[in-house]
């Protein structure tokens, strides 16, 4: 059974709103205390809360069936890897055309080429493909389910744009 049947869309994107503002609001208002590591960190927890809302509400609806459906869907590629490289090298080289672009235009002093550490990039591309998965257990795997049902997949993508975009 489809696990999309008992969670609406309207319960999904609450409760991710709630936990998800709640730890970014939290640590707004603390960040003065936080170090940046750490914020970093809590900031990650922010980010996948679509994942956990979706499993939170699949195990609530569907039971421990449901929620191995859920992330069974992470096995499964739908693209060749050369779009998945093609994921993983244009960040940093947008990062790098960037930084060009700044040297080329700014008035103020000019930056290094690549305008951040390799380190700081890699711990970059980690945060950003852990945060793509929080988002895809949660959209893919709940919310347009659940949207399609009622809508074309169009008017269902749409609306979930403008849902998880706030």
């Amino acid at each position: 059974m489809n696990k999309s049947t008992f969670v609406s869309p309207a319960k999904f994107f609450i409760m991710t709103y709630i936990l998800s503002w709640s730890i970014w609001v939290s640590l707004l208002l603390g960040s003065s205390q936080i170090s940046e590591g750490l914020s970093n960190i809590i900031r990650l927890f922010g980010i996948l809360m679509p994942a956990m809302s979706a499993t939170a509400l699949t195990a609530y609806y569907s039971g421990g069936l449901g929620v191995k459906q859920l992330f069974s869907r992470l096995k499964v590629w739908r693209v060749s890897g050369k779009w998945w490289l093609a994921g993983i090298v244009v960040y940093p080289v947008l990062l790098v055309i960037a930084g060009l672009l700044y040297n080329l235009f700014a008035p103020q002093k000019a930056i290094s080429i690549l305008p951040i550490e390799i380190v700081s990039l890699t711990a970059n591309i980690i945060f950003l493909s852990i945060a793509a998965i929080g988002e895809e257990v949660g959209w893919r795997g709940v919310a347009l389910p659940a949207l399609q049902k009622k809508y074309s997949p169009i008017t269902s993508s749409l609306l979930g744009t403008c849902l998880s975009g706030f």
